[in-house]
């Protein structure tokens, strides 16, 4: 097969195009910096895909570009440049793997209810954290998940801002659900709550709310979901490039 030659890449960077404009319409309305870390990790995904196309081009034209060089000369010229376009295609990936965790973090600190000003706050909160326990250790682990959320959504309706700082911006409710052995339960609790407190939150933050969504959202809306892909991408793509620096190139053909 032609080094030059591919058709997998244009149909990975259509699901990273399409993402992009996803993420472009969910950030409407978000604040500048949202916007822009947005696209710097369209970009850096992007680059994956340029890092291996571009290495694998230089690579076949290498022998057609130095006629003057012995095989072995343009076979160390061939390995050093696959060898970059793998180093380039990984480093971009971490780049957006790191720029999604970074703004995860910041979503999540910007959506979440702030820490009510009550006297003595942090008693309240113990004795909103017990009362939960109370509430909760009585309901069967199947349907434990869904009477959170439903009392958090009573919580909101009753302007109980204590309550509802306690089940959406604290790892408390996790916590409880690992406690009674409902992992998978404590990750989609954590997703639906940013759904349940939306009316709650000023409109700029709602915005920012959307954006949190297609960061775990499944399929090719969701930022992570995205990055898995792309790592079966280069679990292919990387072997074929070492594979290409591993051939003999013949100075004439």
């Amino acid at each position: 097969m032609d080094p030059k030659q591919t058709t997998v890449e244009p149909a990975y960077r259509g699901v990273v195009n399409y993402l992009a404009g996803v993420l472009e319409l969910a950030a409407k309305g978000a604040d500048m910096e949202t916007r822009s870390r947005l696209k710097d990790i369209s970009d850096a995904m992007a680059a994956v895909f340029d890092a291996v196309e571009r290495g694998r081009n230089e690579a076949a034209s290498v022998a057609i570009k130095n006629t003057d060089l012995n095989d072995a000369a343009i076979l160390a010229k061939v390995q050093a440049i696959t060898s970059k376009a793998a180093t380039d295609a990984k480093a971009s990936r971490d780049k957006a793997v790191a720029l999604t965790n970074a703004l995860e973090i910041k979503l999540k600190a910007a959506i979440e209810p702030p820490l009510p000003s009550v006297p003595d706050i942090q008693l309240v909160i113990a004795g909103k954290k017990s009362d939960f326990r109370m509430l909760f250790d009585a309901i069967p682990a199947p349907a434990l998940a869904e009477t959170m959320q439903v009392e958090l959504s009573e919580r909101v309706k009753s302007n109980d801002e204590v309550g509802v700082y306690v089940l959406a911006a604290t790892d408390w409710p996790l916590l409880y659900l690992r406690s009674r052995g409902c992992e998978p339960d404590a990750i989609v609790f954590k997703q639906q709550s940013a759904a349940v407190i939306r009316p709650i939150i000023p409109e700029p933050v709602q915005a920012l709310a959307g954006v949190l969504a297609r960061v775990n959202m499944p399929g090719k809306e969701g930022i992570r979901s995205v990055l898995l892909s792309i790592d079966g991408y280069l679990a292919n793509a990387l072997p074929e490039l070492e594979k290409i620096g591993g051939r003999s190139w013949p100075t004439k053909f």
